[in-house]
């Protein structure tokens, strides 16, 4: 998980990514498609739409991790999907995993997929430094497993795809700066090889540290600690995480995608009757043993770079609800990982669901 600042917003951490005006349509198409698993259901279920947005364009920063779209459609609880619905059968697929037990109440699914970019600090050079950033595209479907109780949330996210030229994310990205009128990305024939990609990631935080009265304003702390192992990344971290408002979710999820969480702003929440806003502040950080966008493809030779194995964070959003909409921005910052270089990592993200 790891790289730059990657990570983001209430309960969890994140990555990074880069954008693409043109792949937009087609991850809706394709979100919009999954909402087909969730049927032989109750007829007051609530599922959840969610296009994520991550650009260094709202920081006025171009390099590294520079932009990531995602969409996602999350489901209800499990429990309120008759046992032939397509959603448990698939959730079932994963009731091995150590907490979750899609049998059991507060446990959900979300289907994610997601498309991000990295490129070095200068992109119109043709063949960049070898101690920069090397581009690379990657393309990921993400199944995320959560369950929570009284005290703890925790989510298993599951990736599978891949990184290299198949993701297209070359042709993305100079289509898109030729739109805009930004500057030619030339690097791109030294992009990372195509490689298959499989990850699985492990999330847990605390959700007992909270002060209140629901109907006015709340306020919670929750420490979060986070796992992954696989071809994406390999790390370890945690953080801690301040939000308040009034009539905050319980929720876990991440507007990071690079998390493979989805988002905050979807995860078991349900419509409102009026306006409910919240704001959050975290800091928190990741050791790190491999990190695919830094380290290279595992299996194939590519470019990599050395970079600083402990990465650090801080990360703050507001977030607002109202009936079936539901909406996030957040900034994050971080570190950067190159000993040689200046400029930190930023980004922002902006997330936008609709309950159904």
């Amino acid at each position: 998980m790891l790289d730059k600042a990657q990570m983001q917003q209430v309960s969890v951490t994140g990555m990074p990514r880069t954008s693409c005006a043109k792949l937009n349509p087609l991850l809706i198409g394709i979100s919009a498609a999954l909402c087909s698993v969730g049927t032989a259901c109750a007829d007051d279920t609530v599922e959840t739409l969610i296009l994520t947005i991550e650009n260094d364009v709202f920081t006025g920063s171009d390099n590294q991790y520079t932009n990531g779209v995602s969409a996602t459609w999350s489901s209800d609880e499990l429990i309120r999907y008759d046992k032939s619905a397509p959603v448990r059968k698939w959730a079932n697929v994963f009731q091995f995993l150590p907490g979750f037990d899609p049998n059991a109440p507060n446990s959900f699914v979300s289907l994610s997929l997601v498309h991000e970019m990295n490129t070095p600090s200068d992109i119109t050079i043709a063949d960049p430094p070898l101690d920069d950033q090397p581009y690379s595209g990657v393309l990921l479907f993400d199944t995320s497993l959560y369950s929570r109780n009284q005290k703890w949330n925790q989510a298993w996210s599951v990736r599978i795809g891949a990184v290299g030229p198949i993701t297209q994310a070359d042709h993305l990205q100079t289509s898109y700066h030729e739109l805009i009128g930004a500057d030619e990305p030339l690097g791109w024939d030294t992009q990372l090889p195509n490689e298959a990609i499989v990850n699985i990631g492990y999330t847990a935080g605390y959700a007992d540290w909270s002060m209140g009265d629901p109907s006015g304003l709340e306020w919670r702390v929750s420490p979060v600690i986070n796992v992954e192992l696989g071809t994406y990344a390999t790390a370890i971290g945690g953080g801690l995480f301040f939000e308040t408002g009034n009539g905050l979710e319980d929720t876990l999820g991440t507007a990071s995608l690079g998390q493979g969480l989805g988002s905050i702003v979807g995860i078991g929440s349900k419509p409102t009757d009026s306006w409910k806003f919240s704001a959050y502040a975290g800091v928190g950080g990741y050791a790190v043993g491999h990190y695919l966008p830094l380290d290279g493809t595992v299996f194939r030779d590519s470019r990599s770079v050395d970079a600083d194995p402990y990465l650090a964070f801080g990360s703050a959003g507001v977030t607002a609800r109202y009936k079936k909409l539901v909406a996030s921005f957040g900034l994050t910052f971080g570190a950067t990982p190159f000993e040689d270089e200046d400029d930190d990592i930023d980004y922002g993200a902006i997330s936008i669901g609709w309950h159904f």
